[in-house]
């Protein structure tokens, strides 16, 4: 009876078995991905910011877990509240901010979206039709050089129309990046550690120049930046 009691015990417990070992493998290749700075496009967000359905159904346990981490759920168990607003004006009409921004109904005539991991959340004012572009990245690294100066462009080109806003999912890091790069473009700053600076005297963000993953993308931007205003 005893041997009969532990098999089927283990038999009982080997679907939650394979589940914790779905969801490990998963976070496992998502840390890689992180680290090595690729495989953005893993979770299949689209162009447009949509989130396909596949994608819920395949990587649920990525899905949950950013939702949980980036939720209210986090600061009640922490005990932690963020003390930024929804987004926040660095410059006129420039913007930064999370994924809740719309909070703030700010009529933006374009939004730079720089998370891979939720879909579309900021739509900007109903009375305005905003361009979306995404600048996709994992959570707490860069995109790279080549599209930070991309998103960084699109922002500098926009907000000679209207309010721009360049958003990752708390504001604080992903994002920080590319609006140092596009102050840097529009000639505000002259150099990262002066953006850096003009963006912490707004909102407490991340020192990503401090930050391995995202420094290495912003100084390799920097280098090619400098080179070219040389020639």
């Amino acid at each position: 009876l005893a041997v009969i009691g532990v098999s089927g015990a283990c038999f009982a417990s080997a679907p939650l078995a394979y589940v914790l070992l779905y969801a490990g493998v998963q976070y496992a290749v998502a840390f890689v991905c992180a680290m090595a700075t690729t495989g953005v496009g893993l979770l299949g967000k689209r162009e447009d910011g949509a989130m396909p359905l596949w994608s819920y159904a395949v990587f649920w346990p990525l899905h949950a877990a950013k939702a949980v981490f980036k939720s209210q759920i986090k600061n009640r168990l922490t005990g932690k509240t963020s003390s930024n607003p929804p987004a926040t004006e660095i410059i006129p009409g420039w913007w930064l901010g999370g994924r809740h921004a719309d909070d703030l109904n700010v009529p933006w005539v374009t939004i730079v979206d720089c998370c891979n991991e939720f879909p579309r959340f900021v739509y900007g004012s109903p009375s305005t039709s905003a361009t979306y572009l995404t600048c996709p990245s994992w959570d707490a690294t860069a995109c790279n050089a080549e599209e930070m100066h991309r998103a960084a462009q699109a922002l500098v080109r926009a907000a000679a129309t209207g309010p721009v806003l360049c958003h990752c999912a708390s504001g604080k890091g992903r994002s920080v990046c590319v609006m140092m790069v596009a102050l840097i473009i529009k000639g505000e700053c002259d150099s990262l550690e002066e953006a850096q600076a003009a963006i912490l005297a707004k909102r407490k963000v991340s020192a990503v120049l401090t930050n391995p993953l995202m420094s290495y993308h912003l100084r390799a931007w920097d280098n090619d930046w400098r080179h070219k205003k040389k020639a």
